[in-house]
């Protein structure tokens, strides 16, 4: 269904008091599945996290799937390896063997990276049978103007013992260092053919619009697809989103669905409201709302009932959270039932449970917080604004994803605004920035590029 809020969150929170710091540090998560038309769930999947190093980065994690007759058995382990600056530089992925009771090789990922630790080389290999050693399949290579500016991926695919080109990507930026052009390209095994295109256009520094298109080889010429438009409210932030496709008929943009969005008073998103083009009109699908509490987050979606004009409860996804802030259960989308007065799982309802442990490691003095203002959720391009941060000296700006892993990076001048240029997935994140060594704030927020 439209409009699923992609909240996914199991990082490595650090609460800070004058004279020690706790961390905490995942022991395990248990995947279970929904049992349709019911509140209840059935245990699917556990994943343990076997060790971690002296910064608390995952080394080992195992995951374990349940059998027939409710038997837990072991299925896949991976293991990670770090650099000296945290950036991962290997990941082994093994499978049980139930014949010889031990952990087979199955498949490896290598990353290589440059001096401002931006990801220049990603190779992946895998076995081609049980038991062989790994053999490479695919790889990215990744080039950058500046510092952290990604200009172009090229991906390979290893065949007769060889890298043979397959597509590569291409960015352009403009004087602000905000994407303006992405080139997808084709090897056809002598030249590079374009294949598809996205362009931004931008308003006072905000993106006002993104284009795709795609390249027609027999006419030889870049065709229309699909383009959104963006409409601010006077801010960093956008209000209003509108989907539109091209009309070859009549060789103009004809509407889709739009977005409209209302913000709580911090900068957070209070509703969203998804419609669709019919008719000449908007007509009202679905909205979303986030409810906060103490110990929770709920995405009620409610659907548009035509015939009473009224929204109806529709799905929910839920995030509970312990006197500690950490995440310890995530359930996917419930159905309303209105005949039973509950919300019951559908075919795709998901719930992931997680289970911390505490470190209590001495520290003479408290991690300082900048006082930052922060869009939340945020959108790859807004403007943050850090009171506090030193015109002095530059800054470190990173994301940590759901293992503990650096996956962002980059470095800021001095100055109390700045902006995030990541081309990640959706999803939650921790947003860290450092000083000559130092953490001076921490952040989750949800990341949309």
């Amino acid at each position: 269904m439209q409009l699923k809020c992609l909240l996914s969150i199991s990082l490595l929170t650090m609460l800070v008091y004058y004279g020690n710091a706790q961390e905490y540090v995942l022991d395990s998560a248990y995947y279970d599945l929904g049992v349709v038309l019911t509140e209840d769930f059935e245990n699917q999947e556990r994943r343990y996290f076997r060790a971690y190093d002296e910064q608390n980065r995952p080394l080992i994690i195992e995951n374990q799937r349940q059998v027939e007759g409710g038997i837990w058995e072991n299925w896949r382990r991976r293991e990670f390896t770090y650099s000296d600056d945290g950036d991962p530089m290997q990941l082994l992925t093994s499978f049980w063997q139930a014949s010889s009771e031990s952990w087979v090789l199955a498949k490896g990922r290598n990353y290589s990276y440059d001096g401002n630790s931006n990801l220049v080389g990603r190779t992946e290999a895998e076995a081609m049978q049980e038991g062989e050693g790994l053999t490479n399949t695919r790889r990215w290579q990744y080039t950058y103007e500046g510092p952290d500016l990604q200009t172009a991926v090229l991906f390979q695919r290893w065949e007769d013992s060889a890298w043979r080109n397959v597509s590569q990507q291409q960015w352009s930026y403009n004087a602000n260092g905000l994407p303006t052009n992405q080139l997808r390209q084709s090897w056809d095994g002598s030249t590079w053919q374009d294949a598809r295109r996205r362009m931004w256009d931008y308003d006072s520094g905000v993106v006002s619009m993104v284009t795709e298109q795609f390249f027609d080889d027999s006419a030889g010429e870049w065709i229309n697809e699909r383009r959104v438009g963006y409409q601010g409210n006077g801010s960093v932030r956008w209000n209003q989103s509108v989907e539109q496709v091209w009309d070859d008929e009549t060789q103009g943009w004809q509407n889709v669905r739009r977005e409209l969005i209302d913000y709580h008073s911090n900068g957070s998103i209070e509703r969203q409201t998804l419609q669709f083009w019919e008719d000449g009109e908007w007509l009202n699908i679905l909205q979303s709302q986030t409810q906060l509490t103490d110990d929770a987050i709920n995405v009620i979606t409610d659907e548009w009932n035509s015939t009473s004009t009224e929204w109806e409860l529709f799905t929910r996804y839920q995030l509970r959270y312990n006197e500690a802030g950490l995440k310890i259960v995530e359930q996917g989308w419930q159905y309303w039932s209105e005949q039973m007065s509950t919300w019951l799982n559908a075919t795709d309802t998901e719930r992931w449970r997680y289970f911390w442990s505490e470190i209590v490691v001495d520290t003479e003095e408290p991690v300082p917080s900048l006082d930052c203002r922060w869009p939340n959720p945020y959108q790859a391009g807004q403007t943050i604004s850090c009171a506090d941060l030193s015109l002095r000296g530059s800054f470190t700006l990173e994301l940590v994803n759901s293992i503990g892993q650096v996956v962002y990076q980059q470095q800021e001048p001095g100055g109390a605004d700045f902006q995030i240029r990541a081309d990640l997935p959706k999803g939650w994140y921790v947003c860290r920035i450092q000083q000559d060594g130092q953490l001076l704030h921490v952040q989750p927020l949800v990341f949309i590029p």
